[in-house]
Formats: structure tokens, sequence, C-alpha cells
């Protein structure tokens, strides 16, 4: 997607990573929290975070849940969700350690 803003302007720019913008328009719009788009001038609707990962609202990647939450499926998770008391999933940078409530281990 490109936009632009400016009227009588000779030139449109890109959409930022994060944002995605449809034909003809006057401003890009963000990513919903959930969803990311990490290419620049994205006319395509944003993707869903897959399994294990959240993105804020206007997020060009997806994060890996923290310690201690997950997220099922691909998702448009604005965050991750807790695991319940008397379970924990340990701090781990891998995605597949925070795919589901299995996930959460007996403390």
């Amino acid at each position: 997607g490109r936009f632009s803003d400016t009227v009588g302007t000779s030139t449109c720019a890109d959409c930022a990573s994060g944002k995605f913008s449809p034909v003809g328009v006057s401003l890009c719009t963000s990513c919903d929290a959930g969803k990311y788009s990490t290419s620049l001038g994205s006319e395509e609707v944003c993707l869903d975070c897959d399994t294990g990962k959240f993105a804020e609202r206007g997020s060009a990647t997806c994060t890996v849940c923290y310690s201690g939450k997950y997220a099922s499926s691909p998702t448009a998770a604005p965050t991750c969700t807790d695991c319940p008391a008397g379970k924990y999933i340990s701090d781990s940078t891998a995605a597949s350690f925070h795919t589901s409530i299995d996930s959460c281990i007996d403390c």
C-alpha cells in the first residue's frame, strides 16, 4: 500500500511495516493487535501470528510469549494466555514451548 496525505502531491509514500493500505487512500492503517505485516507498502490484510506468539497493534513482527504464558493455534491474539495457578512455562525463546495449556508444567 501506498498513500498520500498531501493535496496536489506528485508522489505517494509506502506504508511502514506493521501497516497496510488499500489502493487510493490517504492514510495507512495499523495492523490490529495479534496481527503483523513485515513488508513496506503492503496492500494486503495483515497476517495472524503463529502459534506461541503475539503482536501488539501496528507490529511488524510477532513476539514469542513470555515465561508462564502460551498462545494456542495460529491466532490473532493481542496477548498470550497465563498458565493456570500451580503450573508454569520456563523462560524460553522458542515459540514451540508456548503453544497450548498443555505446555504449562505442574510445579
